[in-house]
Formats: structure tokens, sequence, C-alpha cells
């Protein structure tokens, strides 16, 4: 029902849920990922990695995103890039933070932004950096919220890279850049359709910054 919905289900708009029987996922099924791109079972899970998702839009409060609960992946995460790292090189990124955390406990502790879409373009260790280049109709300019309410696609895609909670991505001890770099048109009545687009302005503001953060690798599924 309804209210079993597992913690971290987001509901998009004009989905259907409401008399469905919702399945709670267990973590145990098997994991097709690993095995289509042929892992080792001795992977680190690509800790000390970080990799940029450019995307339609990501929901950060998914458990899939969670920070790490492993000392060592959490130490290897880190040294790779840490709130330190980020405020280095703020000032020549296009997605620019605008306020400052507490410096110490963010790079100590892997800070869990309470506030969403601050400004402050770090959400923890796990996502270190996070900026909409896209925009949407109800805000055409840069912001700080890469939540699609049309669009499920970057979280799924950003999942199959680095879930790391209930069920695993292919990498999840990886550090994930969540770049928003789809234009979201969001449905103002009933009667217009929402739907994203990218440009290709918006996607090399989006390279250029993960050139800036030094990011190991990054995925366009556009």
């Amino acid at each position: 029902t309804k209210d079993e919905i597992a913690e971290g289900f987001v509901p998009f708009a004009n989905s259907d849920t409401e008399d469905e029987e919702i399945v709670i996922p267990t973590g145990d099924e098997k994991n097709q990922s690993l095995e289509t791109m042929n892992v080792p079972k001795t992977s680190n899970g690509g800790a000390g990695a970080f990799v940029a998702i450019l995307d339609s839009g990501y929901y950060m409060e998914h458990t899939a995103f969670a920070n790490y609960d492993n000392s060592e992946t959490f130490q290897k995460a880190s040294e790779r890039f840490n709130y330190s790292d980020l405020l280095a090189v703020k000032d020549k990124l296009v997605g620019k933070p605008v306020k400052t955390l507490d410096e110490k406990e963010a790079t100590a502790f892997g800070y869990q932004n309470p506030k969403l879409n601050d400004g402050s373009t770090f959400y923890n260790l796990k996502i270190p950096y996070y900026y909409d280049y896209g925009g949407s109709n109800l805000n055409e300019g840069n912001d700080f919220d890469v939540l699609s309410t049309v669009s499920e696609h970057g979280t799924h895609v950003a999942s199959i890279t680095g879930a790391n909670g209930t069920y695993k991505g292919v990498a999840p001890n990886a550090q994930l850049a969540l770049m928003k770099v789809f234009f979201e048109q969001i449905p103002t009545n009933d009667n217009m359709a929402g739907g994203v687009y990218a440009t290709e302005e918006d996607i090399v503001e989006a390279l250029n910054d993960c050139a800036i953060l030094g990011v190991d690798s990054l995925n366009m599924s556009l």
C-alpha cells in the first residue's frame, strides 16, 4: 500500500501509485549490472574514484545516495575529493557555491547537508558536488535544485553507476558529481505536457566544470 512505500521513494508528477501494491526491495536480488560489466568479485567498488553524471535530474535524498558507513571507504573518498577540494576550485566553476558550510565538519565527517539546494553545491562525501545547469520553465537561470519532477532518468543512471543503499550500483564506493544539464518543462496546468531537453551550451558548461573538478570519468546518457 501507499503507507508501505520504502524509505527513499519519490513520487513523480503524473505517477499513479494510489491503488498499486508497492514491493519493498530487500537488496538480496541478483545484481545483473555487475555481471554484465564483468566486475571482478575482488573489486573495491570504485573506492577512491570520482564520477560525474550529466543527465536529467536527481533525487539526492534517495537511500541510494547515502553517506558512507565503512571507515576505509570513507577515508578513501575523503582523500580523493572533499569539501576543501571544492573550495579550492570554486571560483573557477560555472556552478559556483554561494554558501559556505562549516569546513572542518564537512571535511572531517563527510557532512550531511540538511538543507538541499541551499547553494553550497556539497551534499555529503558521497555527492561532494551537484548543480543545475539546465534550469526550467519556472526558473530558466542556473540554480542548485537538481531534482526533476518529470524525469527519473538521472536518478536511475546515477544509481546504476554508484548506488550504495539497499541496492548497489556497479561502483557503490565511488563519489558522484550530479550535474543536471537538461532544461525541464514543468506542467503548469492540466493541458501542458512535461518533458526535458538539453542544449550544447549547458552540456559544455558542465564538461568544463568536470575538468576543473578533476573527475576520473563521466557519463552522458543523453
